[in-house]
């Protein structure tokens, strides 16, 4: 009883029980704190002594039972070689210095010592070594007349990528000069210059007189000229005028085509800026319109069944009424081979035009589709220098027999085509096989269009796509850029006509003030070129990133261009690369 008031005592005591616990938690957690530093002390140690516990110990199944018993410290002496060698070559082979002296070689003393000096002199002192010759004659040399041509080809040509630049054979003027001075030789000294309409500069007449020159001033009453006698004499314009026919064959037509330029430069894109330039004619009565030969090409196998092959035959005679007065055509069908209505191009007569109408008419659907086989037959067309070539496919890209493969057909004809015939497609449905009809367009100077509406707008769609290149004004066109770090697409353009003007699209380095390009292109028998110097400046400078977008959608087309000729995987590297840099989907995604 008296123990047990006492504890009752204790814990009515204002915080007695408190106390003692409070401070056996303390006492709890300094014992703690050393037991953890003990233990972190000692871990290294325990870590030794138990490899189990160490992270880096690993036990090896394959010598786990390995251990190493014995350690040689000693070398076999003499005797234990002479066992396995045998006594007279280890004898040998201790002697040392004597093999030293065996292997060793002395030097030459011809090498150690240099040779005497004589009081001879040098050869070279008392003789010439080397006799000058004559001085050439080059008194007939004519540099410019000298041409180094190749009359015939002896080696097989296969680079596809570096076309032969085919060069006419250009008379060479006799005695032409080298120098061609800016202005005449009997005009040099004048002191008032005029400038014409055009922006030339024309020089005033200048009159030599006796001991003096008067400038711009007819002579005096008294003012005796130089006699220089009453032989005619070549004038300076002669004698240092070379005919522009005589030194290129190309037309300067910059007078007649007008280039605009538009620029686009991205915030994300601090190193490139972006160009459309257009180039079209100045005016319908500068540059003529350059006759044509027109091929309308009409898929006739089942697939196009009869019901859009109504409409396609509907449309065809419509193209037939819309051609240019010098226009020639032909009319193809094709199945599994192509079939021309004439042999040969006809003029655009009403009786030419009669029998194709009929030709048109009696088109029924039937048969597979060879594409390739049928398109190919159309490289045996004759083609005249000056007469651009289109082509108009009208099909759904279905090709059933033959080469069926869309990538293979479009690289192939490609290839064979080698951009002389202009191919313009048209796909008669919605599921047409967009990618090869784009594709062979657009790799052949061409483009395409697919019918949206329907077969009821086949007519008025093949019409519009035939009237926006009726009037061609040049053909073959090529153009060229100067400059570093430029990109321009396509590389194959289309011709040049009158109511669808030329599109580049470029990339060209920040800091870039203007760019210098070169277009070349025929128009009848006449071969002509262009040169334009646009700016880059903030006149030019907008904020249409379709420019950008324009540039990347035509490299894409160009990098399918060039799989579909050689397919790799470097080509379809750089496809995806580009289509993730400007976020533009890839045309025809898993169609090649």
């Amino acid at each position: 009883m008296k123990d047990r008031y006492y504890t009752q005592d204790l814990l009515a005591a204002p915080g007695g029980g408190d106390r003692s616990h409070v401070t056996a938690a303390v006492a709890a957690v300094i014992l703690s704190i050393a037991l953890h530093v003990g233990l972190l002390i000692m871990l290294p140690a325990l870590m030794f002594r138990f490899p189990v516990l160490n992270r880096d110990y690993k036990r090896d199944p394959l010598h786990a039972k390995v251990r190493l018993a014995d350690v040689m410290t000693e070398t076999p002496d003499a005797l234990d070689w002479a066992e396995i060698k045998g006594a007279d070559e280890v004898a040998e082979m201790l002697n040392l210095p004597a093999a030293a002296r065996e292997l060793a070689v002395a030097p030459d003393a011809t090498v150690m010592e240099p040779p005497p000096i004589t009081d001879e002199p040098l050869t070279g002192g008392s003789e010439s070594v080397l006799e000058p010759s004559a001085a050439p004659d080059r008194a007939q040399w004519e540099p410019r007349q000298d041409i180094l041509s190749v009359d015939a080809q002896v080696a097989v040509d296969e680079i596809e990528a570096l076309p032969r630049l085919e060069i006419p054979a250009i008379e060479r003027v006799a005695d032409a000069p080298d120098i061609l001075s800016p202005v005449a030789r009997d005009q040099v000294g004048v002191a008032e210059v005029a400038r014409t309409d055009l922006g030339m500069v024309r020089p005033v007449t200048a009159e030599i007189v006796a001991g003096a020159a008067v400038y711009g001033s007819k002579l005096g009453a008294r003012e005796t000229a130089l006699d220089v006698g009453e032989a005619p004499r070549e004038s300076a314009t002669e004698v240092f005028s070379e005919p522009v026919e005589d030194i290129t064959p190309f037309r300067p037509i910059e007078d007649f085509l007008r280039a605009s330029i538009e620029t686009y430069e991205s915030l994300r894109d601090f190193r490139h800026g972006y160009f459309r330039v257009q180039v079209q004619r100045s005016g319908s009565e500068l540059l003529p319109v350059v006759p044509k030969d027109v091929l309308l090409v009409q898929d006739s196998s089942a697939s196009m069944s009869e019901q859009r092959l109504y409409f396609c035959r509907q449309a065809l005679e419509r193209c037939l009424g819309v051609m240019g007065p010098n226009d020639r055509f032909n009319v193809v069908s094709f199945r599994d081979r192509a079939t021309f209505c004439f042999d040969d191009w006809k003029p655009n007569t009403p009786g030419a035009r009669t029998t194709a109408q009929n030709f048109v008419r009696a088109l029924r659907s039937g048969g597979n589709t060879d594409i390739y086989g049928s398109m190919q037959e159309l490289l045996n067309c004759t083609r005249e220098p000056g007469r651009p070539v289109v082509a108009i496919l009208v099909s759904d890209g279905v090709s059933t027999i033959g080469m069926t493969d869309s990538t293979e057909i479009i690289g192939r004809f490609t290839k064979q085509n080698d951009g002389a015939m202009s191919v313009f497609s048209m796909g008669t449905t919605q599921k047409a096989n967009a990618y090869l009809l784009d594709l062979i367009s657009t790799c052949n100077r061409g483009d395409s269009r697919l019918v949206q509406t329907g077969r009821w707008g086949i007519p008025d769609e093949l019409t519009a796509l035939v009237e926006s290149i009726n009037r061609p004004v040049l053909s073959g066109v090529q153009f060229y850029f100067a400059g570093d770090g430029l990109e321009v697409y396509p590389v194959l353009t289309s011709n040049l006509y009158l109511d669808k003007p030329l599109v580049l699209y470029g990339r060209y380095p920040r800091g870039t003030e203007g760019l210098v390009f070169q277009v070349f292109g025929d128009a009848e028998q006449a071969r002509c070129d262009m040169v334009f110097e646009l700016p880059i400046n903030d006149a030019s400078r907008g904020k249409d990133k379709a420019i950008r977008e324009g540039w990347a959608r035509n490299k894409l087309y160009h990098l399918l261009g060039e799989y579909a000729r050689r397919p790799s995987a470097e080509i379809n590297d750089d496809i995806r690369k580009t289509s993730r840099a400007y976020n533009i989907p890839i045309p025809h995604r898993g169609k090649f």
